[in-house]
């Protein structure tokens, strides 16, 4: 008998950086282990990526290109960055993603969407398919009991855990605001016969079969006024295979003296870094510690004078999973997939936030007791030597990282969603039998 189940193929349609990519890659990967036809549907750009990884691929407009040093100013931008991704790169594409999807899908698929695949989530609803949302962070959920940090406005965070009734108010005025940034696609789906009640950005997103909080409750707790189809899996944790890096000067490193700090910006800010890079090595000297800082070659190019290679190490690239194991305190911005690997590591984090969902992680991680929290506006020299060496001062930190990392280790968000995935897919096809 075949192990194949009888409704077989599942698309997976995510856009954004590769923090984006990487959760639909993991789950990807364990689900053609079970015998699914897996497609990735994202933009052309991640097509080696994909396919390298034995999984189909399909190319959905709008592309990008992370070599954009003005797009990712913009869409790191603290005050606009998420709206100028919707309006500006996500919207004008409307059409010609439904059209790329269209040609795709087929009914008896099932999908699995990111929060931002709003063509991804009309073609679900108007074809009938079996539709699984999958959000990456906390953010996304408004919950008037755990509300976010909003990007825009940090400093409502202040009045925002006073009272639930505050963050309706704040959340009323916030889906006033974003339901303008997505006029586009409210006519869209109007044309479709599709309902535009809920708006996009605050709740449209979420699928009423399946909501897959792709981390760990750990993180953030499920509270009572999330959707009743909402599970939180863990964080579905990711890396490339070994053979696709060189590890040998990392690991000499690492035997060649204490544990580094390690600084790294992630995917997309990376491109984009400012001072950031020139700041911590002007502080890794000062303080007399180690560091290992990852960054474009580009930019190791602008400090290659400026460090002893005994004391720093520059890579353009480590498996997150395999270096933060190693660090003493992680600097990052504060991405989703960096938390997450981060909080596994069991070591704590100098969390450097800039936009988008990067605030809200940085405040969690604060409030767990692993991290310190340095905005990137005041990321001075003065500021990140205090804040380094309160990290490494104070033992208090680690300690609560190891028990966090405890947590999390038991969880693996990889499995417990595609278990969801396949339960929804059998439930509806049960469904439909009858």
């Amino acid at each position: 008998m075949s192990n194949t189940p009888s409704s077989s193929r599942i698309v997976m349609c995510t856009f954004g950086s590769l923090g984006d990519l990487h959760p639909f890659l993991a789950i990807g990967c364990e689900l053609k282990k079970r015998h699914y036809d897996v497609i990735i549907a994202t933009s052309p750009v991640y097509k080696e990526k994909t396919e390298n990884l034995g999984l189909g691929f399909h190319p959905v407009r709008p592309d990008i290109d992370l070599e954009d040093q003005h797009f990712i100013q913009q869409v790191t931008n603290h005050k606009r960055g998420p709206e100028f991704l919707i309006r500006e790169h996500v919207m004008p594409y409307l059409l010609q993603s439904y059209k790329d999807l269209e040609a795709l899908l087929k009914p008896d698929d099932s999908i699995i969407t990111h929060p931002l695949a709003y063509a991804a989530h009309a073609l679900a609803e108007k074809l009938g398919l079996t539709w699984t949302s999958a959000t990456l962070s906390p953010t996304w959920y408004f919950s008037v009991h755990d509300a976010p940090v909003l990007t825009k406005f940090p400093q409502l965070k202040t009045i925002q855990d006073l009272s639930p009734s505050i963050n309706r108010a704040i959340f009323g005025l916030g889906n006033f605001i974003t339901r303008s940034w997505t006029k586009p696609l409210i006519q869209f789906r109007k044309r479709l016969g599709l309902s535009t009640d809920r708006n996009p950005v605050m709740e449209g997103f979420i699928s009423p079969h399946r909501d897959l909080a792709l981390f760990s409750p750990t993180f953030a707790k499920p509270q009572p006024d999330w959707p009743d189809q909402t599970v939180a899996t863990g964080f579905p944790f990711f890396d490339y295979p070994e053979e696709d890096w060189d590890g040998k000067n990392f690991r000499d490193f690492l035997d060649a003296g204490p544990a580094p700090v390690v600084f790294t910006l992630g995917s997309a800010v990376v491109k984009n870094p400012g001072p950031f890079f020139e700041i911590s090595i002007d502080v890794v000297k000062r303080i007399g510690c180690r560091a290992i800082l990852l960054m474009e070659e580009e930019t190791r190019e602008k400090v290659a004078e400026a460090f002893n290679p005994d004391q720093i190490l520059i890579k353009t690239y480590i498996p997150y999973s395999a270096l933060f194991q190693h660090a003493r305190v992680i600097v990052h911005q504060c991405g989703i997939g960096t938390t997450a690997q981060a909080l596994a590591s069991g070591h704590p984090s100098l969390a450097v936030p800039y936009s988008n969902d990067q605030p809200d992680n940085a405040h969690r991680l604060e409030q767990l007791g692993v991290a310190r929290h340095l905005n990137i506006r005041n990321f001075s020299q003065r500021n990140l030597q205090r804040e380094l060496t309160a990290l490494m001062e104070n033992p208090s930190y680690e300690q609560k990282a190891q028990a966090i990392s405890h947590q999390i280790q038991k969880e693996n968000g990889v499995k417990r969603a595609c278990q969801e995935i396949e339960k929804i897919a059998k439930d509806r096809t049960v469904t439909s039998l009858h």
